[in-house]
């Protein structure tokens, strides 16, 4: 599903203890909902980079003639 390591060893300890509870799927829609906005960060942080790099290519190419 695309978890980091350190989300799926909570999972499975939840399952371990938590199994088919509510808390448990409490539990793991909160996991859900953090790797939701770890990837939102992190696509924010790609976006910046390419920007950042188009504006250095084409001030590159410009240079370049």
């Amino acid at each position: 599903m695309g978890f980091s390591i350190a989300t799926i060893v909570e999972i499975h300890g939840r399952h371990e203890t938590q199994c088919g509870t509510r808390e448990q799927r409490e539990a793991n829609l909160d996991l859900v909902n953090r790797e939701f906005a770890s990837i939102a960060q992190q696509q924010a942080d790609l976006a910046r980079r390419t920007a950042s790099l188009k504006t250095a290519k084409k001030e590159l190419e410009q240079l370049l003639g």
